[in-house]
């Protein structure tokens, strides 16, 4: 159970960072034009980024927990 809600934890403040990281990002003008065509491209960016970091970490931390499982069965 201890696993489960470090695995929680972890994917829960991935996202939270990496959502916070992006809206820096944006925030500081870093991968957004100064012209507002070029900012919505850099907008989708930030946003692959938040979003993988989120997928990445929850992958990273349940494989272990499905390889254990799996030797169990």
């Amino acid at each position: 159970m201890t696993h489960l809600l470090s695995i929680l934890a972890a994917t829960l403040a991935a996202g939270i960072g990496s959502v916070w990281l992006a809206a820096g990002l944006m925030r500081m003008g870093w991968l957004s034009g100064l012209d507002g065509a070029s900012r919505g491209r850099g907008e989708q960016h930030l946003l692959s980024l938040a979003a993988g970091a989120l997928l990445a970490t929850a992958f990273l931390h349940l494989m272990p927990e499905a390889l254990e499982s799996a030797v169990g069965a």
